[in-house]
């Protein structure tokens, strides 16, 4: 089946200010789907991301061949701002964001320039959306040749201490909020903190945070909210005919917000 999409900053909640709205059109034509309100279900997501994906979503008009999702306040994200950087490609120099590169054996421990609260302004920076690459600068097969090296990630906050967590977010971490991306906060540095052993190459990371028994993942205390932020977003519908135990994936659809 065929999806046409949409992104606008003009959403339900706000006019180009810190949402970006989605809409599309899923035409079945030829496809044999007895209810679609019940048997077919959608799946949203903003940079491939799982925290704040959106599903359980009912179309705003059915016809025997279109669904159309249009006008849906369940289809609006906060619009976050670009990635942040770095590139660990080799332990001769310092690349983009390290700040310095030492070795304690058995890792090179590489420290990155402390981030900025990016909550004021938006700054345009051509980033992958939270994806990574391994690379490493003089190998033949990056996949086997580049190594694995410590990364030390800081968040500086002098503010008080707000009730909930950090976490560090990007492709590498699978979306997953455990204990193992949850940055911890240092009375010394005045600085949230976090260790990470990542191959070396370039990566594109973020700072989520999660208010206490919410579950739910905000980037507004860290890197702000602009409609300008150039973001993808992921269509996929599923079908699950009566009787069926499982749900089949019938179409896909990529978008982007520029």
């Amino acid at each position: 089946m065929s999806i046409s999409a949409s992104v606008s900053s003009n959403t339900d909640i706000d006019n180009n200010k810190s949402h970006q709205q989605i809409s599309f059109t899923v035409n079945y034509a030829g496809y044999n789907i007895r209810n679609p309100q019940s048997e077919i279900k959608i799946k949203v997501m903003q940079n491939l991301r799982e925290d704040n994906c959106i599903t359980n979503i009912l179309p705003s008009y059915v016809s025997s061949n279109e669904l159309r999702y249009e006008y849906n306040k369940g289809l609006i994200f906060d619009a976050g701002n670009e990635y942040r950087r770095f590139e660990m490609v080799s332990v001769r120099y310092a690349a983009q964001g390290i700040q310095s590169i030492q070795f304690f054996d058995p890792y090179y421990h590489v420290t990155l320039f402390p981030d900025e609260l990016r909550i004021k302004n938006y700054s345009y920076d051509q980033d992958q959306n939270g994806r990574y690459l391994v690379r490493y600068d003089l190998a033949a097969n990056n996949e086997t040749e580049a190594d694995y090296q410590l990364v030390h990630f800081t968040l500086p906050w002098k503010n008080e201490l707000p009730n909930g967590d950090f976490y560090l977010q990007g492709a590498f971490t699978h979306d997953n909020l455990t204990e193992n991306y949850r940055l911890k906060y240092n009375q010394e540095t005045h600085s949230f903190e976090t260790v990470q052993l990542l191959k070396q190459g370039a990566y594109n990371y973020q700072y989520l945070f999660v208010p206490a028994g919410s579950g739910k993942t905000t980037c507004a205390l860290t890197e702000g909210n602009y409609y300008e932020t150039e973001n993808e977003y992921l269509i996929l519908v599923y079908h699950r005919p009566f009787g069926e135990r499982y749900d089949h994936l019938i179409g896909m659809q990529q978008v982007f917000f520029k």
